[in-house]
């Protein structure tokens, strides 16, 4: 089982997942990254204050042209360009373990407008698990 938690920041109850990343060739080091759990998204995004965070540059994460494979996409924030990378997503679960998935994950274009947004694990990740989610005993599960 993978734990999870509710973000004490939030006015709203927000389920949240702890997860190591690696986003090759992106960056060369793991990335620790908290994971709204987002059922409304379909790919799994990391959005500025997190891919700040991992080494990536304002000015690479600005310029289209260091990235191989874009797309753009709408949601919430309104429509942002996002980068395509592959990422190893490490989860860790209660018994020390580590649950290892490669995959894909979108880098957001920083903007003003995405600046605060946090990152979502969407549905590219969450199938691959039930999810559980119970505001009144405070849980957050991945199994």
């Amino acid at each position: 089982m993978i734990p999870g938690f509710f973000d004490p920041e939030r006015s709203r109850p927000a389920p949240m997942v702890r997860v190591d990343v690696l986003m090759s060739p992106a960056t060369n080091s793991w990335l620790t990254v908290d994971f709204l759990l987002d059922t409304g998204a379909g790919r799994t995004c990391l959005h500025p204050r997190d891919s700040l965070r991992s080494g990536l540059s304002e000015a690479t994460l600005a310029e289209p042209g260091n990235w191989p494979h874009h797309q753009r996409m709408s949601g919430v924030g309104g429509s942002t360009l996002y980068y395509v990378t592959r990422t190893v997503y490490s989860f860790a679960t209660d018994s020390g373990e580590s649950e290892v998935i490669e995959g894909q994950i979108l880098i957001a274009q920083p903007r003003p407008d995405n600046a605060g947004l946090p990152s979502l694990l969407g549905w590219d990740m969450l199938y691959r698990f039930e999810v559980l989610v119970d505001w009144r005993s405070r849980r957050v599960e991945l199994r």
